[in-house]
């Protein structure tokens, strides 16, 4: 990945994170860590917002991290790898295909 790239994804840390279930979209903001070896963004959520459930029933999603002059687009059209932290909490792994 080009190493600006890789400095915008680090220098951030709130991603827009946009869900779908039955054929209903939804958005929201988290926060996460990247991981450059493996290309993806990890975040925890819990399993009972409205994202996790979307993403869970349905593992495409897209987000975008914007700055003022500059944004990154991001799609995830496989599935998540999730750890269980809890029965109510977990930890998403999103391995990324970026769009310029």
């Amino acid at each position: 990945m080009d190493k600006a790239i890789v400095q915008f994804i680090n220098k951030h840390y709130l991603l827009a994170l946009a869900t779908s279930k039955d054929n209903l979209v939804y958005c929201c903001n988290v926060y996460y860590v990247f991981n450059q070896e493996n290309n993806s963004f990890i975040f925890s959520s819990d399993t009972k917002t409205k994202h996790a459930q979307d993403f869970i029933a349905n593992p495409n999603v897209a987000g975008t991290i914007e700055a003022i002059k500059y944004g990154l687009m991001f799609i995830k059209n496989q599935h998540p790898i999730i750890a269980t932290i809890n029965p109510s909490h977990f930890i998403l792994v999103l391995e990324i295909l970026l769009i310029e």
